[in-house]
C-alpha cells in the first residue's frame, strides 16, 4: 500500500549516480520540483513546496520524504579502506542545514521511547573512518531510521556493511554505495510519531553496490527489518544497473 518503488527511488538520483563530491562548508539542501533543483538551505518552509530534499555533506548524499520525515536512500562513493579512526561516538544530532518540517524532531534513541529499536544508519559511519568530520555526519538524523537491534548489530544489516567493506578493495575508480528503506503496509512497530515526528517505521532495507569500473551491481534485496532477518539469510546478486531499475519493487 505504501511500498515505496526501489526503481522510482533510484530514477531520483540517475543519471547523478555517485555524485556527491566533499562540501567544505558543510551540509547543503536541496529540493525537488519538477526535476529541478533549487537551494533551500535554512529554509524552514520547504515541506510546504516540495515532497522529496536532497542534503549533499562533505562525502555522502541522502534524501529525505518530507511530510513522513524519513530519509529514503543515502549514496556515496567510496574508494579502498585506508582509515582507521575512532567512530564510536553515540553524540546524535539535528541537522541544523535543514528545517525542522522535514526532519525528526528529537535526537533523542529510540530505545529510549520503545525498546528494541536502534538508531540504524543508512551511511554507515565505518566507510568514512579516515575522516572524522565526515564520519560525524553519519550522526545526523537525517541519515537514521528505526531499525530492529539485532537486525542493526547480528543480523544481514551488519552483515550487508561487512560486504561494503570487502568490495571496496575491488573497483580501482571507487565503489558506489547506495542504501535505502522500504515502506510497506506494516504498522504494528510504528511507535515514533509522537517523539519524533516519523510516521514509519522501515519495514525493509537494501543495499547495492555500484562498480564503476565494470558497470555491475553487487545487491542486497530488501531484508526484513525484525529478528528473522539474520546475517545467513542475507541474498547477494549481481547484475547490470538496467536490470535492477526494471526490476520493480523489490
Amino acid at each position: 500500500m505504501r511500498l515505496i518503488k526501489l526503481a522510482s527511488i533510484l530514477a531520483m538520483l540517475y543519471p547523478n549516480l555517485g555524485s556527491t563530491s566533499p562540501k567544505a562548508d558543510g551540509q547543503r539542501c536541496f529540493e525537488y520540483t519538477d526535476n529541478i533543483v533549487s537551494d533551500v538551505t535554512h529554509t524552514y518552509q520547504v515541506c510546504s513546496k516540495t515532497k522529496y530534499v536532497k542534503c549533499d555533506n562533505r562525502r555522502f548524499s541522502v534524501i529525505l520524504n518530507c511530510p513522513t520525515k524519513i530519509p529514503l536512500i543515502s549514496s556515496t562513493i567510496i574508494g579502498k579502506d585506508e582509515g582507521s579512526l575512532d567512530t564510536s561516538s553515540r553524540d546524535y544530532k539535528i541537522d541544523v542545514n535543514l528545517g525542522y518540517l522535514c526532519q525528526q524532531h528529537s535526537s533523542d534513541t529510540y530505545s529510549s521511547v520503545v525498546t528494541g529499536f536502534d538508531v540504524g544508519h543508512l551511511k554507515a559511519i565505518e566507510l568514512l573512518d579516515d575522516d572524522l568530520d565526515s564520519a560525524l555526519e553519519t550522526k545526523f538524523m537525517t541519515n537514521s531510521v528505526t531499525q530492529q537491534s539485532n537486525f542493526n548489530r547480528h543480523g544481514a544489516w551488519r552483515r550487508a556493511e561487512i560486504l561494503s567493506e570487502c568490495n571496496r578493495e575491488e573497483f580501482n575508480e571507487g565503489l558506489t554505495v547506495y542504501s535505502g528503506i522500504l515502506i510497506g503496509s506494516d504498522t504494528t512497530d510504528d511507535h515514533y510519531l509522537d517523539s519524533h515526528g516519523l510516521a514509519h517505521t522501515p519495514d525493509r532495507f537494501y543495499r547495492i553496490l555500484l562498480g564503476r569500473s565494470s558497470g555491475k551491481l553487487f545487491s542486497t534485496r530488501g531484508e526484513q527489518n525484525n529478528k528473522s532477518a539474520k546475517a545467513s539469510v542475507l541474498i547477494e546478486s549481481r547484475a547490470t544497473l538496467n536490470a535492477l531499475l526494471h526490476h520493480g519493487d523489490r
